[in-house]
């Protein structure tokens, strides 16, 4: 997992820094290279976007990500640096996630990251955002009123599922369902038949599958022509991760109407809130 997030997050930068270039150079092309920590380059010397131009043209950088990418922010902060920070930090985002998930992986997420590499950790009590250099990890449930589920917060920025056949919703908003206790085995995802209707039962809950939810498993594995319950965890969490993501791109275009960033600019509600209250009481004031 550690290894996918990884490797994602370099393409996110890449493509963050090819798509503010421009932004960039003129950055160094104004200010310099001030307060920038590049490695083997004398610091008593003041560098401009030519000598970045050359040290690409040389050999010593690949490109301009390339030589992006090697920088360190210094202690004291610079406009590019502060730039940096943002393009370079890629939000990994969760619902309850600080309470729960990073709970239970906190002791591989530390070995892997390490403690030198975190930026800033901040528990209250839960762990609301842990900032590396290159990662962000926040918690959307921070971004919404106090006991708001993860269905009212899809609902909110989606809407509701509006087939009127339950069972051969296709929309992305419907219900997902999937066997966790069948799965006692990474095997077990191999498995070419579908899972028996006791599969989908809980013992943990002490609940069974409806039959009209049993009904819509055959449904999506038949649509969907599934060839194994890997195909139908892959459905599953898909459901999920789309609809999020299209809610989150929902909300986040609500702040941008008062130039705010949810992952930038905070990292819970009461603070983003507090900005656009100073916003609205300092254009009144106007």
């Amino acid at each position: 997992m550690f290894k996918y997030v990884g490797s994602v997050a370099v393409k996110i930068q890449r493509y963050n820094v090819d798509k503010y270039e421009s932004l960039l150079r003129k950055i160094v092309a104004a200010h310099g290279l001030t307060c920038m920590e590049i490695p083997g380059i004398d610091l008593g010397k003041t560098y401009t976007i030519s000598d970045v131009d050359s040290w690409i043209e040389g050999g010593r950088y690949g490109s301009f990500f390339d030589f992006h990418n090697s920088i360190g922010l210094g202690k004291k902060r610079s406009d590019y640096g502060k730039i940096k920070q943002q393009i370079d930090q890629v939000p990994v985002l969760g619902f309850n996630s600080g309470r729960y998930d990073i709970n239970l992986i906190k002791n591989d997420l530390f070995a892997v990251i390490g403690t030198d590499n975190i930026v800033s950790v901040i528990k209250n009590p839960s762990y609301m955002c842990i900032a590396t250099s290159d990662m962000k990890m926040l918690d959307i449930s921070n971004y919404v009123p106090a006991g708001t589920s993860y269905n009212k917060y899809l609902s909110t920025y989606l809407g509701d599922c509006k087939c009127d056949d339950k069972i051969r919703c296709v929309c992305g908003l419907g219900n997902g369902i999937f066997p966790y206790e069948y799965i006692t085995t990474f095997n077990v995802l191999s498995q070419t038949t579908i899972p028996p209707k006791s599969a989908f039962d809980s013992e943990l809950r002490g609940t069974s599958i409806s039959d009209a939810d049993y009904k819509r498993v055959q449904f999506v594995w038949e649509h969907y022509d599934m060839k194994s319950i890997k195909d139908l965890l892959i459905w599953y969490n898909n459901l999920d991760v789309v609809s999020f993501i299209k809610a989150i791109k929902a909300q986040r275009e609500l702040f941008k109407r008062f130039d705010l960033d949810m992952f930038t600019d905070g990292v819970s509600l009461p603070g983003l809130s507090e900005k656009v209250m100073y916003q609205t009481c300092f254009n009144n004031l106007q």
